[in-house]
Order: structure tokens, then C-alpha cells, then sequence
């Protein structure tokens, strides 16, 4: 005859924890190491990816296009401790760097691509792109 045996979430990490000397807080959530925005504003979710509660709450602004943010162990810390999530940094050297996804074109750049495009409509006709603004930059 034979047996079933019934196991929880419980009992496996306690094996784990017996087998491989692991501790609850090395189940527990990591912080990405690089994030490319392409929206507004950063979320609790952008840093933690694993994070279900408060994953869409709005932390900061996302950085400006070419730019970004950097934040060292201790913001993570206190982020994680003000949500109450199960993270402390293991070395104190735990960084996520967040990027805006944007390009950023300066005036030559975008009347280049500008008239690489007509020039696949107008193939062969003569052409003069004129921008007013030589410190127009486009994100």
C-alpha cells in the first residue's frame, strides 16, 4: 500500500534551509541591478520585480531622457523597510541604476534621419531641410 506525503511551502524551505544552509531572506525578493524606464515615473515594482502589494505605487519621477538615477543599498533599505518587504543588502555595495530608455537627437542627428526619410519618397529630387532652432533636441 502506499503512503502519500503532503508537503508545504513550509516544510520545503525548512529543508532547504537544513539541506543547503539557506535562510529565509535568500528566498526572499532582490532588487533589479539596471532599469529602463520608458514611462513617467518609477514604481516599487520597477526596483523589486517580485514585489505583488504596492508594485504600481509611484516612488519618484523617472530620470530625464540620457539620464539617470542611481540608488545605493541604503535607499534600497529604506525603501524595502517602508514597504515591508523582506530585503537587506548582503554586502552594502547593492546598487539599481535607472535609465530612461529615451534617445535624445540633437538638431543634426534629426535633420539627418529626417532627410534619410524623404529622401525614400523623393528618391532623386533635390531637397533643403531648414530647422530654426540649432539647439532643438528631440527625447
Amino acid at each position: 500500500m502506499k503512503q502519500s506525503i503532503k508537503i508545504s511551502a513550509v516544510n520545503i524551505s525548512s529543508v532547504l534551509v537544513m539541506v543547503f544552509g539557506l535562510s529565509t531572506s535568500a528566498l526572499a525578493l532582490s532588487p533589479a541591478s539596471i532599469v529602463k524606464l520608458d514611462k513617467e515615473h518609477v514604481t516599487l515594482g520597477d526596483i523589486f520585480p517580485d514585489v505583488q502589494k504596492d508594485a504600481e505605487f509611484v516612488l519618484a519621477p523617472a530620470p530625464a531622457a540620457g539620464q539617470s538615477l542611481l540608488l545605493t543599498a541604503t535607499d534600497l533599505q529604506r525603501i524595502a523597510r517602508h514597504f515591508n518587504l523582506d530585503w537587506k543588502p548582503q554586502s552594502g555595495q547593492e546598487t539599481v541604476k535607472i535609465e530612461s530608455s529615451a534617445i535624445v537627437m540633437g538638431s543634426d542627428d534629426l535633420k539627418s534621419a529626417v532627410k534619410n526619410e524623404i529622401e525614400k519618397f523623393y528618391a532623386g529630387q533635390e531637397f533643403e531641410i531648414d530647422m530654426n532652432d540649432k539647439a532643438t533636441q528631440i527625447a
